[in-house]
């Protein structure tokens, strides 16, 4: 299989792994590599492998870096075949490599993962997942990523680099503490980040008067923040979508269960919600986050969410 390496340095991990990486790429001679040391050469990378015509495409970077690179992929059809993905951890936050990349330490699962490609595909396992696009303003272009986040996501991603800005932290304790935090807030009465934005939601065509949320997020992932996965709705949509109404009443009572799990009926119906939809369309006048990176709806508020063909991600 012809294979591409795509790496960002400036992503968290990679600033030390980065060497070792490299390193062990120079031992596979026939692996085309692109170290993206800015990112506006994202697109001249990703076009390089589409002329070599790899089949395998293994990205190393945080969130950021992997949903920029399927932007790329989906909204600019640089390849005539969308090669398959592997996602080694190489930011942050790393939730989508957390559910849907390689297993295990990033250097041992990239050799692993070169290994199995040169001599026994067949080994790896395919999983298909539909992205999210993102429609957000008539004036740019659509996105395309694995996690949104809107109202009080925004600013508990704001506050966790505020309290934390140390690089050696690893990020699930940095997120945990945050989190923490929060709750902490939430049960002496003060609101602070969880306080409400004005959203408009359209679930497949079936709109609602605009409300007050205190979240709103939406995924095509297994498992988000810290191994949860805060989706509970069935149905045959292929985006997750839950929301907490403001004042998020019981937050702090009913915190495990909606991250992990266990009897969602005793969730409060009229505060938290969770769905499936194929196009979800948000009116709100507040900042969004896709995968890490933050965007401002453009004139009129709207933001539309809907799903992509699936992508292929390999894990070794």
């Amino acid at each position: 299989m012809k294979i591409g390496v795509l790496a960002n340095p400036l992503s968290r991990r990679n600033r030390k792994l980065l060497p070792a990486i490299e390193a062990l790429l120079g031992r596979y001679n026939d692996v085309v590599y692109a170290r993206l040391d800015r990112f506006d050469e994202l697109g001249r990378a990703l076009q390089r492998f589409a002329e070599a015509r790899i089949e395998v495409l293994i990205i190393s970077g945080g969130d950021g870096t992997i949903a920029a690179s399927l932007t790329q992929i989906f909204e600019h059809e640089v390849f005539a075949e969308r090669p398959q993905l592997a996602i080694l951890a190489g930011g942050t936050s790393n939730t989508i490599a957390g559910d849907i990349g390689l297993r295990g330490r990033p250097l041992d699962a990239l050799e692993r993962c070169l290994h199995a490609f040169a001599h026994a595909p067949e080994s790896c396992e395919v999983v298909e997942r539909n992205l999210i696009r993102v429609d957000y303003d008539r004036e740019k272009p659509a996105l395309s990523g694995m996690f949104f986040g809107t109202a009080a996501v925004c600013d508990g991603i704001i506050l966790r680099r505020r309290l934390f800005p140390q690089t050696w932290l690893p990020d699930a304790i940095a997120a945990a503490m945050t989190l923490a935090v929060v709750l902490g807030t939430a049960a002496l009465g003060r609101h602070g980040v969880l306080s409400g934005q004005s959203i408009a939601v359209n679930l497949d065509g079936v709109p609602t008067a605009p409300r007050q949320y205190t979240i709103a997020i939406a995924t095509t992932l297994d498992r988000i923040l810290l191994g949860g996965d805060p989706f509970w709705g069935e149905g045959p949509g292929a985006i997750k979508f839950t929301t907490i109404g403001s004042p998020p009443r019981g937050l702090v009572r009913h915190a495990y269960r909606l991250l992990y799990g266990g009897d969602r009926k005793r969730l409060p119906p009229a505060t938290y919600a969770s769905v499936t939809a194929d196009r979800i369309t948000l009116n709100m006048d507040c900042p969004f986050n896709l995968d890490g990176e933050f965007y401002e709806p453009g004139p009129g508020g709207e933001v539309i969410l809907s799903r992509t063909p699936p992508a292929r991600f390999v894990r070794c």
